[in-house]
């Protein structure tokens, strides 16, 4: 049982890390800056500045948001779990195969979490509601 809880434990943190990095590591540096920039506020008020061509939907927003939010989740959860779990003399491929599989099967679960709750912002709906 010691070994599992270290397995889930692992695969927590890793998965964690797989959706910061999917987020933030792919694309160059331009690309990511354009994204942010990209993101600002379009209103042309007085005293606003135009920092972007357009604006991504509610949705997208959501999306980055709950990606953050579950990969900061798995993170501290493989940490506290990881207090009751041990490897003791398990073959260690065995452990790794294992943390990689459960690995991919949270980071998807996170990314359908993330594309559920986005999804519920469909254009023309306000954050604020």
């Amino acid at each position: 049982m010691e070994k599992w809880i270290y397995v889930i434990s692992i695969a927590l943190q890793l998965s964690g890390a797989i959706l910061l990095i999917i987020k933030y590591w792919f694309g160059s540096a331009k690309e990511q800056l354009s994204r942010i920039q990209n993101k600002r506020t379009r209103d042309v008020g007085e005293g606003h500045i135009i920092l972007g061509d357009s604006l991504p939907s509610d949705q997208e927003f959501i999306e980055e948001l709950w990606i953050s939010r579950i990969a900061f989740i798995y993170i501290a959860a493989g940490y506290i779990v990881g207090i009751w779990g041990s490897i003791e003399s398990t073959n260690k491929n065995h452990i790794a195969l294992m943390t990689i599989l459960i690995s991919f099967i949270l980071v998807y679960i996170g990314k359908v979490i993330s594309y559920l709750k986005g999804k519920h912002f469909q254009s023309g709906e306000e954050l604020s509601k």
